[in-house]
This record gives structure tokens, C-alpha cells and sequence, in this order.
């Protein structure tokens, strides 16, 4: 097959959304939890509707969350276990044709091949954000990643 085929990840590939799994994970025990949930909830609206850039919500929104790599790590498990029905029903194309499927998200790359090596898809093959870490916390994304750009 010499055609690219081309997937999104989240509510595509998977049937979550990786930001509010990593809310759950992350705020678990902070105290303005809804709260928070709520205004990444409309960070993500404003700029889905050209109200804020990209770029600036996803900022405002890890800043909210505050992951670090245990968040992370445990958010792959609960993404891996919700792809899509129609994902699930086809595992056997994604692994014929790995050369030839391509993700391309705003989500974080980091997480992303955990849950498309499980479909055969090659690392190479998927295009989205970075984070950049001070030690074990999320302190923002690669800004150098053309994938961060609005």
C-alpha cells in the first residue's frame, strides 16, 4: 500500500479525551478539582472555536494539571484499555498496513506511542507534542515542536 492513512488519537484511536484522564489522575486529590476540570473543559472549547490559540490553552491547561511521569504512567494503562470499537475491530489492519498509518494530534507524544505500539503503528509514524520536564514534573511542552503551533 503506497497511500498514507492518517488517524487523530483522541476520541479517534482511543474514546477518551488523554487531558481530562490525566486530570482524573492528577487532581485527585486537590481540592478544586471541579473546579479545575471545569476550566480546562472551557480552555479546550475557546480554543476548538478560534477564541485562544492552540498553543496558549494547552499551556494554560498543563499548568492546571500539573502531571508529572507517575500521572502519565498511570493514564497509559486506562487509554490503552478505551480504543475505539471500531479500532478494536480492525487491530488486524493496523498491523498489515503499520508502515502506512500515520497519528498526527495535539496530544503528547510521550503517551501516545504507548497506546499505538499496542496497534503496530511505527514511532516514527506519529507527530505530536513533546513535554519538557524539570525532574519528574510536567513544566510545559517543546516549543520547538511544530506540533505546539497554532
Amino acid at each position: 500500500m503506497n497511500k498514507k492513512i492518517i488517524f487523530d488519537f483522541d476520541s479517534t484511536l482511543i474514546k477518551l479525551e488523554t487531558l481530562d484522564v490525566l486530570a482524573e489522575i492528577s487532581l485527585c486529590n486537590d481540592p478544586q478539582k471541579e473546579d479545575k476540570i471545569k476550566s480546562i473543559e472551557l480552555l479546550t472549547n475557546y480554543a476548538m472555536e478560534g477564541k485562544i490559540s492552540f498553543s496558549k490553552s494547552l499551556d494554560k491547561r498543563l499548568k492546571l494539571l500539573n502531571p508529572n511521569k507517575e500521572h502519565i504512567k498511570e493514564a497509559i494503562p486506562l487509554l490503552i484499555n478505551n480504543l475505539s470499537e471500531s479500532i478494536k475491530l480492525n487491530l488486524d489492519f493496523f498491523k498489515d498496513y503499520k508502515e502506512s498509518i500515520y497519528v498526527v494530534s495535539g496530544g503528547f507524544k510521550e503517551i501516545i506511542i504507548q497506546v499505538t505500539r499496542t496497534l503496530g503503528i511505527l514511532d516514527d509514524n506519529v507527530f505530536a507534542n513533546s513535554f519538557i520536564y524539570n525532574k519528574n514534573i510536567v513544566v510545559g511542552i517543546d516549543q520547538n515542536n511544530l506540533m505546539s503551533k497554532d
